[in-house]
């Protein structure tokens, strides 16, 4: 299923119990729907909001979330973050005195 992000720019799939996926269209997610929907555990996806790192609102004690917010928050990090540099395999030297393994 492929789809057009400029005409649909909140759709987005999240993974329901039972393994099967549903569509996202809604525009405001809560704390669980956030957590599949970054992959992480619901208690991180708690930390980073009770911290400061992820962007919420409560209403009333319930965290919601903006989906255009979460991929702009999740945007901005994945192009904040320095390039790592390559890291070569490890060179294994040959044996001084010239003996090879077959």
């Amino acid at each position: 299923m492929t789809t057009d992000s400029k005409k649909e720019p909140y759709r987005a799939m999240a993974l329901r119990r039972g393994g099967a996926f549903e569509e996202l269209t809604q525009k405001v997610l809560n704390l669980s729907e956030v957590a599949r929907y970054l992959h992480v555990h619901r208690s991180t996806a708690y930390r980073m909001v009770q911290s400061g790192e992820l962007p919420g609102f409560k209403i009333g004690s319930d965290w919601r979330f903006n989906l255009e917010e979460i991929d702009n928050w999740r945007l901005s990090r994945s192009h904040s973050l320095p390039a790592k540099e390559p890291v070569e395999a490890p060179v294994k030297l040959a044996k001084e005195n010239g003996s090879r393994r077959a």
